[in-house]
């Protein structure tokens, strides 16, 4: 962390990278939020009906959850302009 700080480096001071980490995790938080919601569900229905997850259902919910986050992602990016 400290490398990337200081005199003609991305970030000036120590507390302004930690700052900016800590924006990034809020983001990141913010933007998955409904990963956890949307896989809660997913996963108790699969294994309610079926006692477990065949490799091609997670497989297939992972394509899913990764174009939620894809969306996700936009629409906050959308947001911000």
């Amino acid at each position: 962390m400290p490398a990337a700080s200081g005199e003609d480096q991305r970030f000036g001071t120590v507390s302004d990278r930690a700052k900016f980490d800590a924006a990034i995790w809020q983001y990141v938080a913010e933007a998955t939020r409904i990963i956890k919601e949307f896989s809660r569900g997913w996963y108790a229905k699969n294994t309610a009906s079926e006692g477990s997850v065949p490799n091609e259902r997670a497989a297939a919910f992972g394509y899913v959850a990764f174009k939620k986050i894809g969306e996700e992602l936009r629409r906050k990016r959308g947001a911000d302009d």
